[in-house]
C-alpha cells in the first residue's frame, strides 16, 4: 500500500512539473555527476543570478530526486511533512495551472540511484545544457557495475533539446575522449579543453587561478579552497560564455562564491 501511495505522489508531481515546463519553456541547466554537483550548481546559479536576477531558480538543499526536482520546478524549497501531503498535492496542482510569472532559467541538480532515474528526471525537464561534473562513482549499490553507472549518467546527453550542449569534465577518465559539436570540455590537466584552468596557487585564504578559452584569459581569486573547487568555476565560466555573459562580469560573480556548509570551511 505504501509503495502504491508513493507511486501516486510521483505521478502527480511529475505531471504538474511537466505541465509547467511545457507552458513556460524555461532554459534548463541540468547538473549531474558523482561529486561536485551542489558546488557546481551554486556556481552556475551565482553567475546567472548576477546577470538575470530573479529570473533564475535552483534546487534548494538536496531536492534533486524524483520528488525534489518536480518540487523545484513548481517553486517549492522544502518537502511537506507527512500529514501535509494530501492538501499539498492539491495546492501544487492548482499552482501548476495558475502560475503566470516564471523564471527564464532553471538550474536543476539531478541525482540518480538506479537505472532509469536519469530518463525519469530528464523527461520532466529536458535540458538545454547538461553539466556532468565527474563519473568517479557514487551511490553504486543499485548498479551491476561501474559501466552501467557511467551509461546512466551519460544518458542525460540523449535528452538534450535540439542544439543543446553538454559541459563535461575532460580530466575524467571516462569522459576525456568525448568530443563533438555538442560537447563543451573543461579541464585543469587536459590542455586542449575548451576551457582550461592553470597557474593554480592555493593558500589558507583563497585559491587563485587563470581560466583560458579561445582568445580569452582571466585570473580568478576565489574563496573556495582547494584545487578541486576550480571545476565548479570552470563549468560556470563555460556556461556563461555560451550564454554571452561578459568575461569580467563572470569573473566578478565567481569571486563572490563561498563554500557550502561542511565543505572545507576554515575554522579559527
Amino acid at each position: 500500500m505504501k509503495q502504491w501511495l508513493i507511486g501516486i505522489v510521483y505521478s502527480l508531481l511529475r505531471n504538474y512539473a511537466q505541465r509547467v515546463i511545457r507552458q513556460h519553456k524555461p532554459i534548463v541547466i541540468a547538473v549531474t555527476g558523482s561529486v561536485g554537483k551542489s558546488s557546481t550548481k551554486e556556481a552556475l546559479y551565482r553567475v546567472l543570478h548576477d546577470e538575470y536576477g530573479d529570473s533564475v531558480r535552483k534546487n534548494y538543499g538536496n531536492l534533486n530526486t524524483e520528488i525534489g526536482v518536480p518540487l523545484t520546478i513548481l517553486g517549492y524549497e522544502s518537502l511537506p511533512t507527512k500529514w501535509q501531503w494530501p492538501m499539498f498535492l492539491v495546492a501544487a496542482g492548482v499552482r501548476s495551472f495558475t502560475t503566470r510569472v516564471y523564471p527564464k532559467y532553471l538550474v536543476l541538480e539531478m541525482g540518480i540511484e538506479k537505472v532509469g532515474d536519469m530518463r525519469y528526471l530528464a523527461t520532466i525537464a529536458p535540458p538545454d545544457y547538461a553539466v556532468i561534473t565527474s563519473l568517479a562513482g557514487a551511490h553504486l549499490a543499485n548498479f551491476a557495475h561501474k559501466g552501467e553507472y557511467h551509461r546512466e549518467k551519460l544518458s542525460i546527453t540523449r535528452f538534450l533539446k535540439p542544439g543543446g550542449r553538454a559541459l563535461i569534465n575532460a580530466d575524467d577518465i571516462v569522459m576525456q575522449d568525448l568530443r563533438g559539436e555538442k560537447f563543451v570540455r573543461v579541464a585543469i590537466d587536459n590542455n586542449d579543453a575548451d576551457f582550461h584552468a592553470a597557474i593554480i596557487r592555493q593558500t589558507i585564504e583563497e585559491t587563485e587561478y587563470r581560466i583560458s578559452s579561445t582568445g580569452h584569459k582571466i585570473t580568478i581569486k576565489s574563496k573556495l579552497l582547494g584545487r578541486h573547487m576550480v571545476y565548479p568555476s570552470l563549468f560556470a565560466f563555460a556556461l556563461a560564455s555560451n550564454l554571452g555573459i561578459s568575461l569580467l562580469r563572470t569573473g566578478k560573480s565567481l569571486e563572490k562564491l563561498r563554500t557550502l556548509p561542511g565543505r572545507l570551511n576554515v575554522l579559527a
